[in-house]
């Protein structure tokens, strides 16, 4: 992210910058999803500091890192080494982005005013998983077939593009190195 762009972040964004290496850190098995230093905010660092704001009993389901690109293009990244859970992956979608939808400047004034008509037209969801551990997962034929056929892997997942988010995708570790960390590696 751009400097100009953390310096406009509220606090508890701006006070939860880290970088995508240690966002897509998977500790139980020592293993990072990417090496890459592109600076992010760590959304589950910000939900535990949410949490703590807000003296919640529990801690809110989050994804695990945004990037904001500009004022109009964010993307909630959720890293996936081990096993893919849809039911955990829609509840960390609509807990960040309720916890988004709460967060507000020093003086009051909320970071963003419509969160469902914001997200619809400016956050994009990617999950991004193992490759070794999943095999190849192609959105237009794995994930679609799969909703097509109207099972419950996935197609909710699905169901959320355009009604809560401008879109989803899922990349293994190469095509995220591909299609995201290099286009904004520059």
């Amino acid at each position: 992210m751009k400097q100009d762009i953390i310096d406009s972040l509220p606090d508890i964004l701006k006070n939860n910058i880290d970088t995508l290496k240690n966002t897509s850190s998977d500790t139980d098995n020592n293993y990072y999803m990417t090496d890459s230093e592109l600076t992010v905010i760590n959304f589950d660092n910000t939900a535990k500091s949410y949490k703590e704001e807000k003296c919640l009993s529990y801690l809110p389901a989050s994804n695990d890192c945004l990037y904001i690109a500009d004022s109009s293009h964010l993307y909630f990244l959720e890293f996936k080494n081990g096993k893919i859970d849809e039911d955990n992956i829609k509840t960390k979608i609509y807990d960040s982005l309720f916890i988004l939808s709460d967060i507000k400047y020093n003086d009051g004034h909320k970071y963003i005013n419509s969160i469902v008509e914001f997200s619809k037209s400016s956050i994009e969801y990617i999950l991004i998983y193992n490759i070794k551990k999943h095999g190849k997962l192609s959105f237009n034929n794995h994930f679609q077939q799969r909703a097509n056929k109207k099972t419950k892997l996935y197609g909710g997942v699905l169901k959320l593009k355009g009604f809560l988010l401008k879109d989803i995708n899922f990349y293994s570790e190469n095509e995220f190195k591909n299609k995201f960390v290099n286009k904004f590696n520059k």
